[in-house]
């Protein structure tokens, strides 16, 4: 008839008659998908709204027997995904009761501040049930990722303390299918703190974080491969060990110890009567003991981000800095591995700005070196370039018009052939492949990898690739709208696994 029954009504049964008891004064700003009576409590809509009449009540609601609203029910009015409450495309689709109990399925992802992805259980007051699985992956950002000896097995490390809602600290160990190592699970307990580097000893399988942690040890930590802490080595560098952040290691095979660079600038372990420069870089024995014939004399004036060590010894060092021992080095520089300058390589007047990672490719003598950058040599290389290991820019290498903002993270896929790129980058060469693309040997990218216009909803900090697929940790917690809550891992064609 003309009644406006404002996309929900009820009808008096065998008449098809509204049923002017259901005062629906108030209207759904969306389209309703699902309506289930409680006979106890009430009606529950579910739908793509956001609010009904002057109350915000994103996509599921619960209304009294006359149609006033129920504001009993639910956190902040039974909001969905608040973060995007103006947004469509994350509607309730599908509700039930049971007993007690009211189930809710869509393509959600939050209720209130609870990551719940898809499926919810809730109380008649609204309240998530315990049981319901909140997330799908970790709790909060990934910021590092480090292989270890099996194969498709990754440790990851950054600000998380649950993953697939298990407590897990700062560090984490995962298999190739998702499962998570529990004995790693307890690593660092450092309140508030952050671990921003990983890498393994692939000969004892022991590994090491750093970040701005002070337990076990003082930014720098090595555990044993079943996640416990090595109290010889940790006791050495001691809780006060850096005075500053960790933010690359580096794990030097000619000596079984690890280089260390950051934001830092003394390191202090035991036996020590004080404190000893090294400005931003250090390499420690096995013992964790400082490297004393590895010698950096005034070392840089800035932040180290990234380190690799080659297979000749030689160390790739790349970060904030513009000098190394007094002489020009702009924010990369290779050193010999007694500390001093390897004359072999030459970058001239070196990057513009800051480099934030790099990844060397034996097979094809390649160092491939991304970040903030714009240009090297005074020629323009937007964010990123493949050198030889002369410092010169690899023969056949172009990257067209760039990258149109940082590179966080680099890869080299062997399988696959391509190099992983993540950041927060929204176009490459023109190209809009937001926050991770793959590029060919020769800087033109890989096609078959699209993720579209919608893509990953956080920057990229950390790749590792694998022939199951391109492992990625991020500040996000999204993926064209699929949650995989600060990790996930791509197959080649741009699927989230």
């Amino acid at each position: 008839g003309s009644a406006n029954a404002y996309r929900f009504t009820r009808l008096v049964p065998g008449t098809g008659i509204i049923d002017s008891s259901l005062a629906v004064t108030s209207k759904f700003n969306g389209t309703v998908w699902a309506v289930k009576v409680d006979p106890d409590a009430g009606i529950y809509v579910g739908g793509d709204y956001t609010a009904y009449g002057t109350s915000l009540v994103n996509r599921l609601v619960r209304l009294n027997a006359n149609g006033s609203l129920d504001s009993s029910f639910g956190v902040s009015g039974g909001v969905m995904n608040w973060a995007t409450k103006a947004n469509a495309g994350y509607p309730v689709l599908t509700l039930a009761v049971n007993n007690s109990e009211v189930l809710a399925a869509g393509a959600f992802v939050k209720y209130g501040t609870d990551n719940v992805p898809y499926f919810i259980r809730l109380s008649r007051s609204g309240a998530v049930l315990s049981g319901t699985q909140r997330g799908t992956m970790f709790g909060s950002a990934v910021y590092a990722l480090a292989k270890t000896t099996n194969p498709g097995e990754v440790l990851v490390g950054g600000y998380f303390n649950t993953y697939k809602g298990a407590a897990s600290y700062r560090v984490a160990k995962i298999d190739k299918s998702g499962v998570m190592d529990t004995t790693v699970a307890n690593a660092i307990t450092t309140a508030g703190s952050y671990v921003y580097a990983l890498a393994t000893d692939p000969v004892s399988e022991k590994f090491y974080a750093g970040g701005t942690f002070t337990a076990p040890s003082g930014r720098l930590a090595r555990f044993n491969s079943n996640g416990t802490a090595d109290t010889t080595f940790n006791s050495t560098i001691t809780t006060t060990g850096f005075n500053s952040d960790v933010y690359a290691i580096a794990y030097d095979a000619s000596t079984g110890g690890v280089y260390v660079g950051g934001k830092f600038t003394t390191v202090k372990t035991t036996g020590m009567a004080a404190a000893t420069t090294v400005n931003y870089l250090v390499r420690l024995l096995p013992d964790g003991t400082v490297d004393s014939s590895f010698i950096t004399g005034t070392a840089f004036n800035g932040q180290v981000n990234a380190l690799v060590v080659m297979d000749d010894g030689t160390v790739l060092v790349g970060g904030k800095f513009t000098t190394y021992n007094g002489a020009t080095a702009n924010r990369f520089i290779c050193l010999n591995p007694d500390g001093s300058a390897f004359n072999g390589f030459d970058i001239g007047t070196g990057f513009n700005s800051t480099v934030q990672t790099i990844n060397y490719v034996k097979a094809d003598r390649a160092i491939y070196i991304g970040g903030a950058f714009t240009s090297l040599r005074g020629v323009a290389y937007n964010r990123l370039v493949k050198l030889d290991e002369t410092g010169g820019v690899y023969a056949g290498w172009s990257i067209g018009t760039g990258l149109s903002s940082t590179v966080y993270a680099l890869d080299w896929d062997s399988d696959q052939e391509v190099l992983w790129i993540g950041g927060n980058f929204s176009t490459v060469r023109s190209v809009t492949v937001p926050r991770m693309a793959a590029i060919n040997r020769d800087g033109s990218l890989h096609t078959a990898f699209t993720p579209g216009a919608v893509s990953i909803n956080g920057d990229v900090r950390a790749i590792s690739a694998s022939y199951f697929g391109a492992m990625f940790g991020t500040t996000g917690s999204t993926y064209q709208n699929q949650v995989f809550d600060f990790m996930g891992r791509f197959s080649f064609n741009a699927t989230l696994q």
